[in-house]
């Protein structure tokens, strides 16, 4: 079964063809469309079609950006005015194409201060604090300070070597549990990823991540989505060179 992000792009292609066909009424946006020549139009459709194969191998939660030679025919992001049909189009929030319309064309400060939410929200969970966890005990998952008192005891005694050297090995198991505790939280949630174009209101907006825009992914999620892009780009060549990621990638560690 495809997931969401097959099903957001075959969203896109359905509303472009249903404008085109004057099913769906929209204005300036919807006279574009209407408006691009026949072979123009076709030479589009078929670069979507072929996008959305590409996107059914890899098959993510979140789509991928439309590959730039059709935004640039339908005249994405170069009208403003317009930011509404265009969010319609690509089932943008209400509240992101309004926060889009400030002038907020990036990620910037606010959206990392909400990154920092996400990381603790993180290891809140994964601590099992549920949500009564203050920073000291949030930062405990790289806490090394094994207390380990006799290990440098140089006493001849055998009891106390044998004790130091079972304290010894109490620290170097706690410290590569701890460790092991670090790698599986930073692999399991490596990375937020987001359709490049798509800025958000916040990195905690709701209906970003029930639209399938915005999600946490894993390392190996993380690899696919790389392999993903440089497939778009190797299938769908195209001379946008500020165009080569399809995905706008936030590392949460």
């Amino acid at each position: 079964m495809y997931k969401n992000g097959v099903k957001s792009l075959n969203e896109i292609l359905n509303r472009i063809e249903n404008i085109r066909n004057g099913n769906i009424i929209l204005g300036k946006v919807g006279d574009i469309i209407r408006n691009i020549p026949e072979d123009r139009y076709s030479y589009i459709i078929n670069r979507l079609e072929k996008e959305i194969e590409i996107v059914k191998i890899y098959n993510p939660d979140v789509r991928p950006a439309l590959d730039p030679m059709v935004s640039s025919e339908l005249k994405i992001y170069s009208a403003l005015d317009n930011v509404e049909e265009y969010g319609y189009i690509l089932n943008y929030p209400k509240c992101c194409i309004e926060s889009f319309k400030g002038a907020r064309f990036g990620i910037d400060n606010e959206h990392m201060n909400e990154l920092k939410v996400i990381q603790n929200s993180i290891l809140d969970i994964e601590n099992n604090c549920f949500g009564d966890c203050n920073n000291n005990r949030i930062v405990n998952i790289n806490n090394d300070n094994i207390n380990d008192k006799n290990k440098n005891n140089k006493n001849n005694n055998k009891n106390n070597i044998n004790n130091n050297y079972n304290d010894y090995n109490t620290k170097n198991k706690t410290k590569n549990k701890n460790n092991s505790n670090k790698i599986e939280i930073t692999n399991k949630y490596y990375s937020l990823i987001m359709p490049s174009g798509y800025i958000p209101c916040s990195l905690l907006c709701d209906k970003g991540y029930n639209n399938h825009l915005i999600k946490i992914i894993s390392y190996d999620e993380y690899m696919k989505i790389q392999d993903l892009e440089k497939e778009i780009f190797r299938e769908l060549p195209h001379y946008h060179l500020a165009y080569r990621e399809y995905y706008e990638k936030i590392h949460l560690w």
